[in-house]
């Protein structure tokens, strides 16, 4: 039977402690990160559908960019500005619409998402 000296027993339990901490602080952290995206996501998506041009803008960085498929809005005030005037664009574009184009049920809109 080979003998370990006592003093690398004392050392090896220090050291599985001390990963056992590790793993648990990181598991906390991760929690606590995810928790934060999915708050962010949240606020993102209300201010967006209730077309609350600040908070939606602050989710994003002061520089941030909206990538919205037609082009990019720099800037939280340019995102908040291209927010506000949403509602316009989209009276307007329903107004150049002829009533026998328009789809139907186009005054409201669904959508189905998973987050997982």
């Amino acid at each position: 039977m080979m003998k370990v000296p006592s003093n690398c027993l004392g050392l090896s339990a220090a050291i599985l402690l001390a990963c056992s901490g590790f793993a648990t602080n990181a598991a906390h952290a991760n929690a606590e990160d995810r928790a934060a995206i999915e708050d962010l996501h949240g606020r993102y998506l209300f201010a967006f559908d209730w077309q609350d041009a600040e908070t939606y803008a602050g989710t994003f960085a002061p520089d941030g960019v909206l990538d919205y498929g037609a082009g990019e809005i720099r800037g939280r005030e340019a995102i908040a500005a291209f927010i506000r005037e949403g509602r316009q664009r989209t009276e307007q574009a329903r107004a150049n619409t002829p009533e026998g184009q328009r789809p139907p049920g186009a005054v409201t809109s669904s959508a189905t998402s998973w987050w997982t």
